[in-house]
């Protein structure tokens, strides 16, 4: 592996299989059963459960680990040996493995006490002193350690967490204008996670810097007793005090790693605790009671079923022809234990097709769910067949994976009823137009696809499976009443796929064709009540039911004239009919082979972060540090040739350890606690930044688990290992070189072996550093589709358990770890390798070393004993020096990435805002478009295809223009471009003002927009509804009087509008406007109403008089539908209003209706 990581690139491919015994689904069944065999509830369970789980591996480090301690304790005898042979030497070359195991620092301490008693007698119990101070501090600082790492790692999974959660809707929220504001919230909860970091690391600082001054005042310490007990005797020689020094040098690393091993231990053992209290959660319940009246049903070849709950029976077949049966069952959503569906008593008949209808919010959703059983039934009984049920839910989750494995999951592929499917679902013409056809990897969420697509392949992949039963929740809501009415007729129709086949369908929508298919009604008013009832038919007497379904459809229109209108996204939706290549990291592969060279430029990189100032004072502190800690060994050779016989040398050698001690204290001190928070927030400012400046063709181009990955992966590297290895590295290369020089002055025949160091330790780095670049790097690279991974399993957990795929989701994510896991296991190899290469090299120069004194001519006793004792740290000094130079180098292969990522990142131009906009702007709405081509610009070095061509368009103030036209027809792409997201030759004025040279944040929050896609910020209501006002937030006492009535008049305002919106009522349970958003439990609908109510607001406080909209009620039934109509007709009086139009009633009231074709405008229609 070394040398092809050499002279080649490696990939994660290529590096070979890891063999049987570290495949992941073997290791998670071992211990699955080791934990299932310790009692979970038992503390430290997990921690039992993997020692049960290694116990072999553990074991057989048992053995050559004694042999090592064995081995290096007998050094002093082979001292002595060669001391006796030159008269009175000390000095033998060592060097310490890297890491020295936890239990075994017992053992080194006891037998390295027994040999210095040889040497020193009873004075050798002075070691204790340091000793008892280590374990004494290790004890006070191991559980403040485990709580602060704890708190730590939470405050890291919050911060990633909604991360995540903001960069999943970026392109809608930097539509709103939000960018910058969103930039603010994510680098601020770095901030906040650094802040929480700080107690840890002063732990971890005080604890490594009193660890050095135990390492350096321990042999001050045996010295200074023996000295005054008078076991060195009255006079000290080289002949003892050297070899007392050589043997507690042997005693002082695992002193070191006693003092920092408790704190890490435990901090491990916070680690644990965590991830077992996560493991102890309680598992997902199924609250149904499965019924099994027929064999299980497999969606495919290859399908899993679950296993049923102890609550399944056998009922005879004759009992009912029934598959869903609600018997007085009372229902909340999951999670919750307030009623929204009251007494349901009814019965789904097995083949038949019926319709959910209700008003927003009156619990359509949670009814669907709970027949998943993934809803909390509060009292009575759920009976389901033991069939599977697939599921299309309103939002659609969708893997980023093709096209046809999106579709087909994990069933066998049939391309025949894969056609009949595709053709059903209205795909074909999709699919014929998509590049690799039905290879084309859709990205994650679908973010390659327009709105409409997306819900047809939901559809698709919920009819391909065969299923007994089928639920569909408001999936035509993104696309034109025609498709949709070809959608029905194809699955629902006469001859339709799941009425011949005999699936159970059971769908929400407020479509009035639907009640041409369904033959049941499931009705469900405001107050929880369900009923069923055969479906209405018109009798020239409306009834009750005929009322109430009026109020849930949209308005019954001439469904034969329509044109097809999916839904398009405000984002680079136009590219996928282009694009060949899958979403990706658009850095990967930027490195190539120069990916195992180094570059220097990237620690500077690190230090600018910090800044210049700062961190050449720090590197010039660890340079003096180095300096003063061999001074201790040059002063024991002044004392010595100066005046052996007194005794108060022993105060300037106590000095001279202390002041080294307290230098390295506040080199480490200045690391952990000021640069490294300092670097980690810079950066992660520079990363935020360049996300939130990048164009809207990098986000629908770039895999988002890839984005994620650095605000993850590469920020905790940046946090936790990057500083400590590049203080090591300096540290141990100025001890090194400090070393060097004082033993070439003390034994100049030393300079004979010097190059053999030198070339040998050049070559194993360059040899060894090649790969280990290249490793640390495919590791942090296979952790992105992991990631990825685990957040589409978390989002898309009720279709996995709806199409009975748990099995092969985990089966994928073990296959997942398992090549994430292959760099980490060879990176590891490797530095095993470096370290056995380094040992073998210090053995030969000590070897050489000890052959060359015997027979030199009449050697200085003290100059001799200096160099021996100098080589025992300097084989010390160079091992680690090695191994945190190559722990530094893969380490900022995390840098490499963010570097690159800035780089290669393409980004909204930044030059071009050359005018202020006026503080009332727009204040008339007049947009002038002049010969406009525009395109998405994708790399710094390319420009897509135009998807808007010559385009012109006058609008005067104060008119609605609505605008319709097919997929990629040019819609969205016309709103981007007047958001400034998309490049264009020809001219946009807005109000006089060209937008071009206008700062595109800025003219984004002039504008208000209302998407289709609903736009959740992070925190309470008012958030999300006041997102540029910060008035609310500050302290209280902190803002003067005037503007807590100014907030206070914005409070009303926001509080009337959510009235209107019939959107308050829940609120007030839950504290009104300072309730959080994710505790009220909004359904869909009522998001979107919040999102309306928010463009409400930003009119009535800003008076912006422009509005762009795409599709602002897909989701709203027609009763609040009208409510809304009403409000924007009254608040938005005298704006120009431009609507991407689905439905033609939206734009029912339009001056104006613009047709668009292929990015041009096929004809305008003026409805004066």
């Amino acid at each position: 592996m070394l040398r092809t990581g050499f002279h080649s690139v490696l990939t994660v491919e290529g590096l070979g299989g890891l063999g049987i015994e570290f495949a992941s689904k073997s290791l998670f069944s071992s211990l699955l059963d080791n934990w299932q065999s310790v009692e979970e509830t038992k503390r430290r369970s997990l921690f039992l459960a993997c020692c049960k789980t290694w116990k072999v591996p553990i074991l057989a480090i048992l053995v050559p680990r004694v042999c090592v301690t064995g081995l290096k304790f007998a050094q002093p005898f082979l001292m002595q040996a060669i001391i006796d042979s030159i008269g009175n030497f000390d000095g033998i070359a060592s060097s310490f493995p890297a890491f020295i195991e936890m239990p075994f620092t017992v053992l080194d301490c006891g037998v390295g006490m027994f040999f210095l008693s040889r040497f020193t007698g009873l004075s050798c119990l002075a070691i204790f002193v340091p000793l008892i101070a280590s374990t004494v501090l290790g004890l006070l600082f191991g559980r403040p350690s485990t709580s602060a790492l704890k708190l730590w790692n939470e405050n890291i999974q919050a911060r990633v967490a909604k991360t995540s959660r903001m960069l999943s809707q970026l392109p809608a929220i930097k539509a709103l204008g939000l960018g910058p504001k969103t930039a603010e919230f994510i680098q601020s909860l770095r901030v906040t996670e650094i802040a929480s970091s700080k107690k840890y690391r002063v732990i971890q600082a005080i604890s490594t810097a009193l660890a050095v001054v135990v390492d350096l005042v321990t042999p001050v310490v045996v010295v200074a007793v023996a000295l005054f007990t008078s076991a060195l005797g009255h006079r000290i020689s080289a002949q003892v005090l050297y070899p007392t020094l050589g043997i507690v040098s042997l005693v002082q690393g695992p002193l070191a790693e006693l003092l920092k091993g408790y704190p890490t231990s435990m901090a491990m053992m916070g680690c644990f605790e965590r991830i077992e209290a996560f493991l102890c959660l309680e598992d997902h319940k199924d609250p149904r009671v499965v019924v099994c009246s027929d064999p299980p049903q497999a969606s495919g070849e290859g399908q899993i079923l679950e296993k049923l709950p102890a609550t399944a029976f056998q009922i005879p077949q004759q009992a009912s022809t029934h598959i869903i049966r609600f018997d007085k069952a009372t229902i909340a959503p999951r999670g919750s234990d307030t009623p929204v569906l009251n007494y349901i008593d009814l019965e789904i008949i097995s083949g038949s097709i019926n319709g959910v209808y209700g008003h927003t919010s009156s619990g359509k959703s949670t009814f669907l769910e709970s027949i998943l059983g993934e809803a909390e039934i509060l009292d009575g009984t759920l009976y389901v067949d033991n069939i599977t049920i697939t599921v299309c839910a309103q939002r659609i989750w969708l893997p980023n994976t093709s096209f046809r494995e999106c579709i087909i999951g994990d069933c066998e592929y049939d391309r025949v009823w894969f056609n009949i499917v595709v053709t059903r679902c209205g795909l074909q013409q999709d699919l014929a137009a998509l590049p690799n056809g039905e290879d084309y990897v859709i990205g994650s969420d679908g973010v390659a696809l327009s709105g409409g697509q997306c819900q047809r392949i939901g559809i698709a992949r919920a009819v391909y499976p065969r299923p007994r039963a089928i639920i569909l929740d408001d999936v035509f809501s993104s696309i034109d009443r025609r498709t949709a009415l070809d959608i029905l007729t194809g699955l629902c129709g006469e001859n339709g796929l799941l009425r011949n086949s005999g699936c159970t369908v059971i769908m929400a929508t407020y479509l009035p064709e639907s009640l041409d298919f369904v033959q049941n009604l499931i009705l469900l008013d405001d107050d929880g009540a369900v009923t069923c009832e055969p479906r209405w038919k018109p009798n020239g007497k409306p009834s009750e039911t005929a009322v109430f379904l009026q109020r849930c459809m949209l308005p019954q229109q001439d469904v034969a004239a329509r044109q097809e209108l999916p839904h398009e996204r405000p984002r680079a939706t136009a590219m996928s009919s282009r694009a060949s290549a899958p979403p990706r990291d658009s850095t990967q592969g930027d490195v190539g082979k120069g990916r195992g060279k180094g570059d220097f430029t990237l620690y500077l990189l690190w230090f600018n972060a910090i800044g210049s100032l700062i961190s050449t004072f720090w590197a010039l502190l660890v340079l003096l540090m180095g300096t003063t800690e061999v001074f201790t060994s040059i002063y024991v050779r002044i004392w010595i040739a100066v005046a052996p016989s007194d005794r108060l040398f022993i105060i300037g050698y106590a000095m001279v350890a202390l002041s080294s001690g307290l230098l390295c204290g506040l080199c480490i001190f200045l690391n952990h606690v000021h640069l490294s928070p300092r670097a980690s927030l810079a950066l992660h400012d520079t990363l935020t930044t360049t996300v939130a400046q990048s164009t809207l063709g990098f986000l629908s181009t770039t895999d988002s688990g890839s984005i994620l990955n650095r605000y993850s992966q590469d920020m905790d590297l940046l946090a936790k290992h990057i500083p400590q290895a590049i203080y090591a590295t300096l540290y141990c290369g100025a001890t090194s070189t400090v070393q060097i020089g004082v033993i070439l002055s003390s034994a100049t025949y030393m300079t004979a072996v010097l190059p053999f160091i030198f070339i040998s330790v050049f070559f194993i780095q360059r040899y060894y550093l090649r790969s280990s670049r290249q490793l640390r790097l495919l590791e942090i690279e296979a952790q992105a589709p992991l990631v990825t991974e685990l957040r589409e399993t978390a989002t898309g957990l009720i279709y996995i358990r709806a199409f009975r795929c748990q099995e092969h989701s985990f089966n994928r994510g073990l296959r997942l770890l398992d090549l994430s896991q292959k760099p980490f296991y060879f990176l590891l190899c490797s530095q095993a390798f470096l370290a056995l290469t380094l040992d073998l090299l210090a053995s030969a120069v000590a070897l050489i070393l000890a052959i060359v004194t015997l027979f030199a001519r009449n050697p200085s006793q003290n100059a001799t004993g200096l160099a021996f004792l100098l080589l025992i740290n300097i084989g010390t000094s160079f091992n680690r020096f090695v191994t945190y130079w190559a722990m530094s180098e893969t380490s900022v292969g995390s840098l490499s990435r963010l570097r690159d990522f800035f780089d290669h990142t393409p980004k909204e131009p930044s030059n071009r805002a050359t005018v202020d906009l006026p503080p009332d702007w727009p204040s008339n709405g007049v947009i002038q478009i002049n010969n406009v081509t525009a395109r998405y610009r994708v790399k710094k070095e390319e420009l897509d295809d135009s998807v808007l061509h010559d385009l012109s368009l006058a609008i005067e103030p104060g008119k609605k223009i609505g605008i319709m036209g097919r997929t990629g027809s040019g819609k969205s792409s016309l709103l981007s471009t007047l958001l400034g997201f998309l490049e264009y030759e020809g001219s946009i004025y807005i109000d006089g003002v060209d937008i071009k040279k206008a700062d595109p944040d800025q003219l984004r929050s002039r504008i208000i927009t209302i998407s289709q896609d609903i736009v959740e910020l992070e925190g309470t209501i008012r958030d999300n509804l006041l997102p540029f006002d910060k008035l609310w937030s500050a302290p209280s006492g902190t803002i003067d009087e005037k503007a807590k009535e100014k907030a206070e008049r914005r409070d009303a305002v926001v509080r009337e509008t959510l009235v209107r919106l019939r959107i308050w009522d829940r609120l007030v349970k839950h504290g009104g406007l300072d309730a959080n958003l994710d505790a009220v439990g909004y359904s869909r609908g009522e998001k979107q109403l919040m999102c309306i109510a928010r463009a409400v607001v930003r009119r009535r406080l800003t008076g912006s008089r422009l509005l762009l909209v795409d599709e602002a009620t897909a989701n709203v039934d027609p009763w609040r539908d009208q409510i809304v109509r009403e409000m924007m007709k009254e608040y938005f009086r005298g704006c120009t209003i431009i609507v991407v139009a689905h439905r033609t009633e939206t734009i029912a009231d339009s001056n104006r209706t613009v047709h668009m074709a292929g990015g041009y405008i096929e004809k305008v229609e003026n409805h004066w």
